[in-house]
């Protein structure tokens, strides 16, 4: 899709996909909804769990990351301590294996995220689960629709 190919070079950040996810025989197209709360929330599901999670959506993180009480639920192993950048700095975190990883219609399983061990994810009085980062979306045509609250999952070429 050319306008696709158009739009995540004009928004640079929001280009970025998921090299890793595969997507699920019944479903063509990943819609995911998205909401506005100054930051743009998805849901994504942690090892087939009933509820999603509350994840921000940042083009800009390289990986994905859950905070550590995401990672007492979801995370099998204890992981490799590394340290992470982020916007305030640098902090010590783990690499951590989760059973599967679910976004739209697209599954990842025994995926491998970042524990944030000392970050509590909240802006504007609400608290989030993750952060769904840019290698998400790497495979993926992308069209992100604030205004429709949907964030589109294409597979690269339809």
């Amino acid at each position: 899709m050319a306008h696709c190919a158009m739009y995540r070079r004009a928004l640079g950040a929001f280009a970025m996909a998921l090299a890793a996810l595969a997507p699920t025989p019944a479903l063509a197209q990943g819609n995911v909804p998205l909401v506005d709360l100054g930051w743009l929330v998805v849901p994504v599901y942690l090892n087939d769990a009933a509820e999603p999670l509350r994840f921000v959506l940042d083009t800009g993180a390289t990986g994905t990351s859950i905070t550590a009480a995401t990672a007492a639920q979801f995370a099998r192993d204890e992981g490799q301590a590394i340290q992470v950048q982020g916007a305030s700095g640098r902090a010590p975190a783990r690499i951590v294996t989760v059973d599967a990883l679910t976004v739209g219609g697209y599954r990842a399983p025994n995926r491998q995220v970042i524990a944030l061990t000392e970050a509590l994810l909240e802006a504007g009085g609400e608290t989030f689960d993750g952060i769904l980062g840019a290698e998400i979306l790497s495979s993926f045509d992308v069209l992100i629709d604030v205004p429709n609250g949907l964030l589109q999952l294409l597979p690269r070429g339809d």
